[in-house]
């Protein structure tokens, strides 16, 4: 049976917590496949490694597989050059272009942006998360690399039929920013006039940080939570839509960054039946379908204010692209899926 070694890391944007690709990337597949006795794994911190290493408490040469997740420390370099000289197999996850983060995000100069480029010259091969992270790679002469998609458990949240609350509700949920800039006083400014045209329309915010929407408009502030936690409550919520504002053309300077994004934020309210607004950027416009699996907006401020409206008042479209969004996530994007890419590329190094 495959044994592996699964390296977690702190958030690059929160470091008060595990960071989320390495539960979205790793552990939720590999728990599927564990499940199943395809293989076991051991997930350890890199200086709890290199601890134990030191102590002889741990035989690194028991592993078959060594797998990383956007690591980008010293200690994580080092266990990579260790498992390397043992002819264990590493594998660098990578689901964001990290050599080169926008200026908005926290994780922009958090870490040696050399340290990437050096954990994937000593892996035996990279998997991306998306086709342009691929081709970005290969342009830094990257070229031992696959493209493994992200997927869900739904089965794991999803228990029951969801059904809507007795109020109008919506929720975003955005990490470090809302990743917007010239789109961003035009989004505030719809979603006030929403606020103020629907005075009991509850506005959920799952955030690490307060005051993502500013200070003039009513918000409740959920703050952070695991990923799984975080899944589950939308699973069991009664949200009427979500909100996905992401900057496109008119933000030039972040198209590089956003380009390689994932559309996970589709995964998560298809997982839960939530229909939602997205705004018209490439990594949405692979992976929605406009009117059918949820709406595809532009982000300019009369398109934001007539689908937020239309949503909030059209219960026939909520529920078809509820439903249609759902089917389309069981579908395509389901756990399974991803597990079973992970365990083909683990056969073969």
């Amino acid at each position: 049976m495959m044994n592996l070694i699964v390296f977690t890391r702190y958030s690059l944007v929160d470091p008060s917590q595990q960071g989320r690709s390495v539960t979205n990337r790793l552990t939720e597949p590999l728990d599927w496949l564990s499940d199943r006795n395809a293989l076991s794994y051991l997930l350890i911190e890199p200086s709890e490694f290199l601890r134990r290493i030191e102590c002889s408490e741990l035989d690194a040469s028991s592993f078959t597989h060594a797998i990383f997740n956007k690591s980008v420390d010293s200690p994580s370099l080092l266990c990579v050059k260790i498992l390397s000289s043992l002819s264990i197999p590493v594998i660098y996850d990578l689901d964001d272009l990290i050599f080169s983060f926008p200026e908005y995000s926290q994780a922009a100069s958090t870490f040696d942006s050399d340290i990437p480029f050096e954990i994937m010259r000593a892996s035996a091969h990279i998997v991306c998360a998306n086709y342009p992270l691929k081709q970005r790679i290969a342009q830094f002469g990257f070229h031992n690399s696959s493209v493994i998609e992200h997927g869900i458990n739904i089965s794991k949240y999803v228990s029951s039929a969801r059904s809507e609350s007795s109020y109008p509700s919506l929720v975003i949920t955005n990490a470090d920013s809302l990743k917007i800039r010239s789109f961003y006083f035009e989004f505030i400014l719809a979603l006030k006039k929403i606020k103020d045209e629907f005075a009991d329309l509850q506005i959920d915010v799952f955030s690490d940080k307060p005051g993502l929407l500013g200070p003039h408009i009513e918000v409740n502030e959920l703050g952070s939570f695991p990923y799984d936690h975080h899944k589950s409550l939308l699973a069991s919520s009664g949200y009427w839509l979500a909100l996905v504002p992401l900057s496109s053309v008119e933000d030039p300077e972040f198209l590089p960054f956003h380009i390689c994004k994932c559309p996970i934020k589709y995964l998560d309210y298809g997982m839960a039946s939530i229909p939602a607004i997205f705004s018209d950027a490439y990594i949405y416009q692979h992976a929605v379908r406009h009117m059918q699996t949820s709406i595809l907006s532009p982000n300019t401020h009369s398109s934001w204010l007539y689908w937020i409206r239309r949503l909030v008042i059209d219960r026939d479209l909520r529920l078809k692209l509820s439903r249609h969004m759902h089917q389309d996530v069981c579908s395509n994007h389901s756990i399974d899926l991803m597990a079973d890419s992970l365990f083909s590329l683990f056969s073969r190094l």
